[in-house]
């Protein structure tokens, strides 16, 4: 027991001192276990509650001033059944964005809500009945060069698709979806990033139906245009969940893990030159070890 909370102290102080003093052009994140974690945003504080299953967990969000004063954001969740957040920063004002999938009751919508003037916004649906029984598991993210808000999300309405949602820095005006993944292509779960004022969007790509493996791990780059390239990492037989992760570190640098096991991350390393590199496994033994440990040992090697 001892032991067990030294790992948890250790973890939690390297998390918070990344997330409350992240080095200038680290990438910010938020992991799913331990059940608390937190993102530093100016003068308060963001938090990610979930319940004891890392998998199916939601989620509500808190926001506490210095004070500790707690703030809700979507405190029946859970209850809800709605899907996990997403959570990104202004870079302006340094305050909290979160997108989350919605249960409406028939499927999941796709909303919004910011932290300003002391309070959460009320959430605005950004997409609408987007999936009828999946957490559409969007992903936030912003330009942080231009302010520019990105959210991506798979919808089910007709086969599995990537779509991608873009709003002004103030979040008055979003741009009407479009989709990524091309048509007919069976894709999931994806992850956004920018890169050198490039955004790429990560995702799984099933093959003859939802389920079947191999499956690819793709990444789509963005022209700026409205249009995609796309590049297949490599192939995958993990047949649950891969949930692939783009992550950008310092200068070109740019990666991506997934899941291609129930004890084994995988990663590949992009190169300006040659695209992306050759595959490598990192192991894990839980949830908490793969995003807290498994991704930290990747970025290690990614960046060094």
């Amino acid at each position: 027991m001892r032991d067990s909370r030294k790992w948890i102290f250790r973890s939690v102080v390297a998390l918070v001192a990344l997330l409350v003093c992240p080095p200038p052009g680290a990438e910010v994140g938020v992991v799913v276990n331990p059940e608390t974690t937190t993102l530093q945003s100016g003068p308060y504080v963001a938090g990610i509650i979930e319940n004891a299953d890392p998998i199916s967990a939601m989620v509500w969000t808190r926001l506490m001033a210095s004070s500790g004063t707690r703030v809700l954001l979507n405190e029946d969740g859970l209850t809800h059944g709605d899907g996990r957040p997403s959570v990104t920063q202004n870079p302006i004002s340094n305050l909290p964005i979160v997108t989350w999938g919605k249960n409406n009751g028939s499927g999941f919508d796709v909303v919004e809500s910011h932290f300003e003037n002391g309070a959460w916004t009320t959430p605005a649906i950004i997409a609408s009945g987007v999936t009828a029984t999946l957490d559409p598991e969007p992903t936030i993210v912003v330009d942080r060069q231009t302010g520019t808000v990105h959210v991506v999300y798979f919808c089910d309405d007709v086969s599995p698709r990537v779509m991608h949602l873009e709003a002004t820095a103030d979040l008055s005006s979003w741009a009407p979806a479009v989709q990524v993944s091309p048509i007919a292509e069976y894709a999931l779960r994806p992850s956004a990033v920018v890169h050198q004022g490039t955004l790429r969007i990560a995702y799984e790509v099933h093959g003859s139906s939802v389920g079947s493996i191999p499956r690819q791990i793709a990444v789509a780059t963005s022209d700026g245009l409205g249009g995609f390239s796309y590049e297949s990492v490599t192939s995958t037989h993990f047949g649950e969940a891969n949930r692939p992760q783009l992550h950008a570190g310092m200068g070109d640098t740019l990666w991506i893990d997934w899941i291609d096991g129930n004890n084994d991350l995988a990663w590949s390393e992009w190169n300006s030159s040659t695209s992306w590199g050759g595959v490598q496994l990192e192991s894990f033994t839980d949830p908490g070890d793969r995003d807290f440990h498994a991704r930290s040992r990747i970025k290690q090697l990614a960046t060094q």
